[in-house]
């Protein structure tokens, strides 16, 4: 059996599947919740498709592992690490946000932030957490989601979130230095 993917490909593509398994429950939630009616999608038929892929590239991968090399054991091979942040720990994009939130608190343009301080139910077994809660001075409540870049899960999220509760949702995005660094502001 020839697989679709090399084993270099197997890690993005077992993201993938995440992804797409996550998109799809975000959007049986918000067809649950009557807000994307037009994207529904055959969830099983999906998945069957994309597990057959990587489990055809998983073989293969497995079986080039395990097979001898003329430099030596398989062993010599680099590991890498897959997954996230663990919860409640920050990474380098969130810490700097989190510091331009302290300097606007400190000059009182807003009253209060947290960082995954609030989990919104969107429907049964869906849940949203945005990076920050932030008050502003006016009491107004925004959720900040901080990206470097979007997944198509997580954009769904934010727009059924913003759509359910009368917060301001707004997405944060780092600017390089070439355009003036600071954050790019998307509202929903």
């Amino acid at each position: 059996m020839t697989s679709l993917f090399t084993p270099d490909e197997l890690p993005r593509m077992a993201k993938t599947l995440k992804t797409l398994e996550t998109t799809i429950d975000a959007i049986v939630c918000a067809d649950e919740s009557q807000h994307v009616r037009n994207h529904v999608w055959d969830r099983a038929e999906n998945r069957k498709h994309v597990k057959q892929a990587l489990r055809a590239a998983k073989h293969q991968a497995d079986s080039r592992w395990n097979a001898p090399t003329s430099r030596g054991s398989h062993m010599n091979r680099k590991v890498f690490a897959l997954g996230r942040m663990k919860s409640g720990q920050m990474n380098r994009t969130e810490a700097a946000y989190a510091t331009t939130l302290e300097a606007a608190r400190n000059a009182q343009e807003i009253v209060w932030y947290a960082f995954e301080g609030v989990t919104l139910k969107l429907a049964d077994g869906c849940r949203y957490t945005p990076d920050f809660a932030v008050l502003r001075a006016d009491g107004v409540m925004e959720m900040h989601e901080v990206k470097g870049y979007w997944t198509d899960d997580a954009r769904v999220k934010v727009k059924v979130a913003a759509e359910k509760f009368p917060f301001v949702f707004k997405a944060v995005y780092k600017q390089p230095k070439k355009d003036g660094s600071g954050w790019r502001i998307e509202e929903f």
